[in-house]
């Protein structure tokens, strides 16, 4: 079943027009339309019905203590140090930051991201997710995703990128799950997208309406959200194959045979 299908309602729906081409987002420009076209996204439709094929866990937030080799972690700090580096002769630009909380400090690195020190400046709360690896100068993690936080009580409150299932979608040159994450879910907040199943059906068969299915296939709170989305959405693309079918064997039978004459 192809969970990409994607409905066509008669009706109007609250939040932006699903309709609209791709280029009328703000936060997409020129160079990035015809890379968001070799996924198959031209319009606010396509770009809501290209769902993640898979979730990273970042749901526990641990303190810097927990932290261990191999680890994929999801910390929340202050930035303690931060500092680029220029490595020659193979002109590659070293960040790195040191990020502590009440419990210590861990060592973080980017590579080729010389802007994450204007962005990231000493004293910033930060949440970052990553893989936590250890060499002969101790722990540190490599290329975490980060976003900046107001407080490190709120843990992963309305956190993007970096903090409960985050989505993983299907990638092209120039087009990343970060940078796709970073258009869906504005669009999700006020999204109410026409529902095609009858409320009998959906109460039935104990389906999540179609806008709360293409909200928690992207934002999940938990692996049992993801897969009602899914068996949701699957639901509706075997609905389609089906009446799709019926439709041209109704086709079938509306033609005339031709006629055969009979030589006894």
């Amino acid at each position: 079943m192809d969970l990409n299908q994607k409905p066509t309602p008669t009706t109007t729906c609250r939040g932006p027009d699903l309709n609209v081409g791709i280029e009328q987002l703000k936060s997409v420009g020129p160079r990035n339309i015809p890379r968001l076209a070799k996924l198959g996204i031209k319009t606010v439709r396509d770009l809501l019905w290209h769902f993640p094929a898979r979730y990273e866990d970042y749901s526990r937030v641990v303190s810097i203590s927990e932290i261990e080799p191999g680890q994929k972690v999801n910390i929340q700090g202050e930035v303690l140090k931060m500092s680029n580096r220029m490595i020659f002769p193979k002109r590659m630009s070293i960040t790195n930051a040191l990020v502590g909380d009440e419990t210590g400090a861990v060592k973080v690195v980017w590579f080729n991201q010389p802007f994450i020190a204007n962005s990231l400046r000493e004293g910033t709360l930060v949440s970052l997710a990553g893989k936590a690896n250890l060499d002969k100068h101790g722990l540190y993690l490599s290329s975490p995703t980060y976003e900046k936080i107001q407080d490190i009580e709120f843990k992963n409150y309305n956190l993007t990128h970096t903090g409960g299932l985050i989505p993983i979608y299907p990638e092209t040159e120039g087009v990343t799950s970060k940078y796709l994450r970073f258009l869906i879910k504005p669009i999700l907040k006020d999204l109410e997208v026409p529902d095609p199943l009858p409320e009998e059906i959906i109460k039935k068969y104990n389906l999540p309406s179609l806008s709360e299915a293409v909200n928690k296939i992207h934002y999940p709170v938990n692996n049992q959200e993801a897969e009602a989305a899914k068996e949701r959405l699957a639901f509706d693309d075997l609905l389609l194959f089906q009446l799709k079918a019926l439709l041209e064997r109704r086709k079938l039978n509306q033609l005339k045979s031709v006629g055969i004459k009979f030589d006894q």
